[in-house]
């Protein structure tokens, strides 16, 4: 992306409303810093290039106390409807993980969202279309694990995973993962609401 064509996009940005009130908007080489997060363009849609890290909801360290948020009924169903974040194994330098039901009440600048499962489609079909792979991508996705309803950690530098916003049935909701030996491509799927991922962040151009 040449320096004109970033003059003439950052001026297009500054102009649109929805960026009105932000404190902080730039080009930084070939990203963009818009109310303080780096960020990408790709497409009509603009990623965060790191994951969501504010501390919105109570932190919960230890397994069985993330354990014991779950509400099992009677069909062994997991019925968490408590917000909680985490990181991975404890430690602050690998990442937030939160719950689904968390999504709600982080506190994003004005103008972003969590993505939803038909963002991440219209990302995945413009890389694909434009066969840009995803480690050229300029997302940085980064494979921090997730954690299992029972409180347990598993495969940080195996796996990433993020949340969408839009649910799949009453307990799950859709989800993108990333696996190391193939991170050409972004897999769909879904993972129970309890679950701790990680989270990006969209706006519109």
């Amino acid at each position: 992306m040449n320096k004109g064509y970033n003059k003439y996009l950052m001026e297009r940005l500054l102009s649109e409303e929805v960026f009105q009130g932000d404190e902080e908007n730039e080009f930084t080489g070939g990203n963009i810093v818009v109310g303080g997060l780096k960020s990408i363009k790709i497409g009509d849609q603009i990623w965060t290039t790191e994951n969501y890290n504010g501390i919105d909801v109570p932190v919960i360290e230890d397994a069985d106390d993330w354990n014991e948020l779950n509400d099992e009924d009677d069909d062994n169903v997991v019925r968490l409807t408590t917000p909680a974040m985490c990181y991975y194994n404890n430690d602050k330098s690998k990442g937030a993980l939160y719950n689904f039901y968390a999504i709600e009440q982080l506190k994003v600048p004005n103008g972003w969202r969590v993505p939803t499962d038909n963002d991440w489609t219209k990302l995945t079909d413009y890389l694909k279309e434009n066969d840009i792979k995803i480690k050229e991508s300029g997302l940085n996705l980064t494979y921090d694990g997730y954690r299992f309803t029972n409180g347990n950690f598993k495969f940080i530098g195996e796996y990433g995973y993020w949340w969408s916003a839009t649910t799949h049935g009453d307990f799950a909701a859709d989800i993108r993962n990333l696996w190391l030996p193939d991170s050409d491509y972004l897999y769909g799927g879904y993972r129970a609401k309890s679950n701790g991922l990680s989270v990006r962040l969209v706006r519109n151009l």
